[in-house]
């Protein structure tokens, strides 16, 4: 039996929990997001009020992209530890503020210091080919904030998220691997709050009881925005905290807490995930995970325990049968 396809999040939850206004608005620093540009792994930092961040890349993307030796030996400089070089630790190349957020010093007396249609960019070391990189990287995330909980479509939410296009019937290119949170609060004071082994003892996961949906987030900036909105609804702390493994931990969740405190997952405030179970794993184990948006089925495959990143692909791109599958409720 395949589950029958639910309506997605609200979308003016969406706009007003998750977009480029709430994020402006967000006094938090250190939030990270991150994007695959022209094959190069790209992060990217707020660093301050309004929408001010740095651009950080790590080898050996860095190598690729920056052109002069003397540049590259300068940023590489940036992440010594200790008086020794350390390669894991990403560089920051560029920095990036939007049209409302522009710090008076990157303007000089004719406004030529910084460079963009809807908000300034510059490189940390003068590179030809690096101040062309972050350029790119630039425009592509002002495209993403602006798009932010406004995603017309599943496909378009993979497309600016991840970088994917699920929408072709080829290769999609290369998928950003995402990071996953939910929310969590105390169990005395907040209603919806379940006790998880994952948990201390008074702390547990926070499933909204009006509609039994666990709220699962893409990234560190959106799961803070989420943790702030939900606080300030609820008038109790709500915390949000990072899912190793997505489907093993909503899986895991739903069974210990069974079908009366879960009813499946929303993504981002807008997508719906809908739980299944099957044979193999049992009837009280949701090991299928699922989105539809209109006639297409987007499903949830990878796991990190199994060395393999959890990713959304498109049901066509399936190679094996599905399992026969029956909807979690």
């Amino acid at each position: 039996m395949t589950p029958v396809p639910q309506q997605p999040g609200d979308d003016s939850v969406a706009t007003r929990i998750l977009s480029r206004e709430a994020l402006a608005a967000s006094p938090e620093t250190g939030l990270e997001n991150s994007a695959w540009i022209d094959g190069a792994f790209t992060a990217f930092r707020k660093t301050g009020p309004g929408l001010s961040f740095s651009i950080l890349m790590g080898e050996p993307q860095l190598s690729a992209v920056v052109e002069s030796p003397e540049a590259l030996s300068e940023l590489k400089a940036q992440v010594e530890v200790e008086g020794e070089s350390n390669d894991q630790v990403p560089s920051v190349v560029g920095h990036y503020c939007a049209g409302d957020a522009v710090p008076e010093w990157t303007r000089d007396a004719e406004g030529r210091l910084g460079r963009g249609r809807d908000g300034v960019w510059w490189t940390t070391v003068d590179d030809a080919r690096l101040d062309d990189f972050v350029g790119r990287a630039a425009r592509f995330f002002e495209q993403r904030l602006s798009r932010l909980g406004r995603w017309s479509s599943f496909a378009e939410w993979a497309r600016r998220e991840t970088g994917a296009d699920l929408a072709s019937d080829d290769d999609p290119g290369p998928m950003t691997p995402l990071d996953y949170w939910w929310l969590a609060g105390e169990t005395e004071s907040l209603a919806g709050v379940h006790a998880l082994p994952v948990y201390p003892a008074g702390v547990g996961l926070y499933v909204p009881p009006e509609d039994g949906l666990i709220r699962v987030y893409s990234c560190m900036m959106k799961a803070a925005l989420a943790e702030a909105a939900y606080s300030a609804a609820v008038g109790a702390a709500v915390k949000s905290s990072p899912l190793p493994c997505l489907g093993c931990l909503l899986g895991g969740a739903a069974q210990l807490l069974g079908r009366d405190a879960v009813k499946g997952a929303l993504l981002d405030e807008r997508w719906r995930v809908e739980f299944a179970v099957c044979e193999e794993h049992g009837a009280d184990l949701p090991a299928h995970f699922s989105v539809f948006d209109g006639d297409e089925t987007y499903d949830l495959v990878g796991c990190t325990d199994q060395k393999t990143v959890p990713l959304w692909i498109p049901r066509r791109w399936n190679d094996e049968e599905p399992h026969d599958l029956h909807a979690w409720v």
